[in-house]
């Protein structure tokens, strides 16, 4: 697979989650506490004696499942090499070479305290492979809490740039390929089946635009989105990257070396 790209275990940030949820958990054996202690009616029958044994023992399986997380976070390990993933639990390892990946879902979520300070993000990644691959799917959350750390979305765009170039050659040889569900790019543009209703937008009048959880199609004569599509669906990146691939080409030739940069959804 490859030397070795980053490789990603337990953080301060899933310690912290794990930790807000026993916390969660805890305030509500305490809340059945309190309101039994205080109102009667609140479980009649039950004596405050029993409500305190149930309580310690929904606080006991709280630590246990807290204990279980933490125990299995530290020993969870991915590797992401130049040409692959390996995941490592106490499970046993899967690994899936980016070749064998016939569609991938990801996402990516900032955490911001209340003062609007950056605190991490976490990340999403799942990898389905062809049904002749070997090879299992591989999925895994992970956080990371360095400010401008691309590494993950240099992944996402490596496994997705091979998966687009495979929907490219089927869109050459069948003149068209699924983007996701209910969505498919054609040769002379897309196509939406979604809500039973059809809808065609050719690649001249194309038009996109996006925030962090939704991509809108429109035709540019017109300022009423026409589809929408959830960044998260199976191969919405890979798709996307034949769909950019494809506005460019309708764009007129620019002089000087091409443009770089820009964001996940950028033209530019």
């Amino acid at each position: 697979m490859g030397p070795l790209f980053f490789e990603r275990r337990m953080t301060q940030a899933d310690l912290q989650q794990a930790l807000i949820a026993l916390a969660i958990a805890a305030a509500g054996c305490v809340f059945v506490v309190v309101m039994a202690a205080t109102d009667p009616n609140t479980m009649p029958g039950v004596s405050k004696a029993e409500i305190a044994l149930h309580s310690s023992w929904m606080l006991g399986v709280a630590w246990l499942v807290f204990a279980a997380i933490v125990y299995g976070s530290w020993f969870t390990v991915v590797r992401v090499y130049t040409a692959g993933i390996v995941r490592t639990t106490l499970l046993g390892t899967t690994s899936l070479h980016d070749r064998d990946v016939e569609r991938m879902s990801y996402s990516a979520v900032d955490k911001y305290t209340q003062n609007g300070i950056y605190r991490y993000t976490t990340y999403s990644l799942m990898l389905k492979p062809f049904a002749v691959a070997r090879g299992k799917p591989i999925s895994f959350t992970l956080t990371c809490d360095l400010p401008g750390d691309r590494r993950m979305e240099v992944l996402r765009d490596r496994i997705a740039a091979r998966i687009a170039a495979n929907m490219i050659e089927t869109l050459q040889v069948a003149g068209e390929v699924e983007w996701i569900k209910g969505i498919t790019i054609k040769s002379a543009g897309v196509e939406s089946r979604q809500v039973g209703v059809t809808r065609f937008i050719s690649w001249p009048v194309l038009g996109v635009q996006s925030d962090s959880v939704w991509m809108y199609l429109f035709d540019i004569n017109h300022s009423v989105a026409l589809m929408r599509l959830n960044t998260v669906s199976l191969n919405f990146f890979p798709g996307w990257q034949v769909v950019a691939e494809k506005i460019r080409q309708q764009q007129p030739a620019q002089p000087g070396p091409p443009p770089t940069g820009g964001d996940k959804f950028s033209l530019n």
